[in-house]
């Protein structure tokens, strides 16, 4: 279904329109949130006050076809606004380099061969994968501020090294150090597991990290409670409100149905098929 129909249809407060909005956006908003707090309560507040205020303010989206793009403007202020109150600013540092590591990131095929390293991978039947995703997850964490916010806007979410240069207001060349030396990190890391446990040794370091943040992206422990966010947004007083029309419908219909036994002679007023204490209809039976 497209965008537009499902805003169409949340608007209207429809609960399916919105879960499913929030699953079209929800592993972009991990990242997002991820990379931008290392914390993943933070994170998940972020997220659940964004889709707060989006479906809150859903009438104010004059074109609804970009829906996602306002939904992560929002996500990315209520970001600066959780992170401030909560004193977890993206640093973002800069490194001395030596000569031949400048020399690396100025040459015009660097991008070129980061791309090249993005390659599929799919994990074995028979091996555990979760100690080299907790040593990773690790990692990750404990890179700075700007090569983890540079790791993730590169290998998951696929933005070149021109947009994440000016998202940060930085140079190229500062965000090329940001991805040389996150790179270094996780290969090291993933090298170090390798020699602890054997089975790891058919794993090729960047695929096996993208693997890893799409599978965290996707849910980790940055939580999403759908059940709070549309309860947030559609308001006890609206379900009370549509429970009791239906609580009135079907009484309307159930006094139809009495009425037209008591006319055709087949019921009692109490609804039942036999005679009652409490009224003189007789039953045909």
């Amino acid at each position: 279904m497209k965008t537009k129909d499902l805003v169409q249809r949340a608007l209207k407060k429809d609960q399916s329109a919105m879960e499913e909005l929030i699953h079209l956006t929800e592993k972009k908003a991990r990242a997002i949130a991820y990379k931008q707090t290392n914390n993943e309560d933070i994170a998940s507040d972020s997220i659940q006050e964004a889709y707060i205020a989006t479906f809150k303010n859903l009438d104010k989206l004059h074109d609804q076809d970009n829906f996602e793009a306002w939904f992560y403007t929002i996500l990315k202020n209520k970001i600066k606004d959780i992170a401030t109150s909560s004193k977890a600013k993206l640093d973002k540092e800069t490194s001395t380099f030596t000569d031949l590591e400048r020399s690396e990131m100025d040459d015009v095929n660097f991008e070129s061969t980061l791309t090249d390293e993005k390659q599929q991978w799919q994990p074995e039947a028979n091996v555990n994968y979760e100690e080299l995703k907790d040593g990773l997850h690790a990692v990750i964490q404990e890179l700075n501020d700007s090569q983890r916010y540079a790791i993730i806007s590169f290998y998951f979410e696929n933005e070149s090294i021109k947009e994440i240069a000016e998202e940060q207001n930085v140079s190229i060349n500062t965000v090329k150090s940001w991805l040389n030396y996150g790179r270094k990190n996780i290969k090291s890391s993933i090298e170090t597991l390798r020699q602890k446990n054997a089975s790891f040794y058919s794993i090729t370091p960047i695929p096996f990290l993208m693997y890893y943040l799409d599978d965290f992206m996707a849910g980790g422990t940055i939580v999403i409670q759908e059940s709070v966010i549309i309860k947030s947004v559609i308001g006890t007083s609206f379900v009370s409100s549509i429970s009791a029309s239906i609580t009135k419908a079907f009484s309307t219909f159930k006094s139809k149905i009495v009425a037209h036994k008591l006319i055709s002679g087949v019921t009692c007023c109490c609804f039942n098929d036999r005679d009652c204490s409490r009224c003189t209809s007789k039953s045909t039976d």
